[in-house]
């Protein structure tokens, strides 16, 4: 059986950071996650991170979001995040991975092809493999058993996808060869 990344679950904030060592500022814990995305993209409710300061200097931060950061850049940018709720961790992309998986919980596969689909009379699929609607499968390229592929999903020619990856929706990928075991998240290119 394999399986999907579902729709974003809706977590309560410490429910989200239990077990982890976060410290979390401008938050009592009640508040609801909606889901997560990349920093330039957060919207209220969404949890993002940012572990490069760089990325301050063109991007404003929705107002009610959740951030994960260092304590290094929290202290330095302490204003910017004025109106957001902040989580500390000693090193956010981990954090954020490891809430990330709360957020979206997974489910069987259903194993079929989305009718939209369209893959490549070359390409190479694994008979359990599910593809969501209006994918773009290229030539030459190889997906492994187990894996899943939400919607808008666009594979160039020549990927090859090893054994139980999950990508979910948007994800353009080409020029890899992507191990086994791997989660992409939204929107990722």
């Amino acid at each position: 059986m394999s399986l999907h990344v579902d729709t974003p679950q809706k977590m309560q904030l410490s429910e989200l950071v239990s077990g982890l060592d976060i410290e979390v500022i401008g938050a009592d814990g009640s508040e609801v996650v909606t889901g997560c995305t990349g920093f330039e993209a957060v919207s209220a409710g969404q949890l993002c991170y940012l572990s490069n300061p760089a990325y301050l200097e063109n991007t404003a931060i929705a107002e009610g979001c959740f951030c994960i950061v260092s304590a290094e850049i929290y202290a330095d940018f302490a204003d910017y995040f004025a109106t957001s709720v902040i989580l500390i961790a000693q090193n956010p992309r981990r954090a954020f991975a490891q809430m990330a998986q709360k957020i979206y919980p997974l489910r069987p596969s259903s194993g079929q092809i989305h009718p939209t689909a369209i893959i490549d009379k070359t390409a190479h699929i694994a008979a359990d493999v599910e593809i969501g609607a209006f994918c773009v499968i290229g030539r030459h390229v190889t997906i492994s058993s187990q894996c899943v592929l939400a919607s808008h999903v666009e594979i160039s020619d020549g990927v090859h996808i090893a054994e139980h990856c999950r990508i979910a929706s948007g994800v353009k990928i080409s020029n890899s060869d992507i191990g086994h075991h791997v989660q992409i998240a939204e929107n990722t290119v």
